[in-house]
C-alpha cells in the first residue's frame, strides 16, 4: 500500500516497481489518503514507460473508516 501523509508519498520497497517492459502480468497498488483536507479531490496517476510514452490513470476512490482508498 502506498500512503499519502502530509502530501508526501510513503512507498515501501516492494511497492516501488509495478512491472517491466514485456511483462503481461497485472500489478495492483492501493493508495491510502488519511488527510481530510484532500478527501474532496479526485486522484489521477501520471505514468511513464521506459520508452518515454506517458499516460494518465484515473484512480477509483472508495471511502472507509475515515480514509480514502484509491485503486
Amino acid at each position: 500500500m502506498i500512503k499519502i501523509k502530509d502530501r508526501n508519498l510513503i512507498i515501501e520497497g516492494a511497492e516501488r516497481s509495478i512491472g517491466v517492459d514485456g511483462d503481461n502480468l497485472i500489478e495492483i497498488r492501493q493508495f491510502e489518503v488519511t488527510e481530510t483536507s484532500l478527501f474532496a479531490f479526485n486522484f489521477k496517476l501520471d505514468t511513464e514507460k521506459s520508452n518515454g510514452e506517458e499516460g494518465i490513470i484515473d484512480l477509483i476512490k472508495t471511502t472507509e473508516d475515515g480514509r480514502i482508498m484509491e485503486d
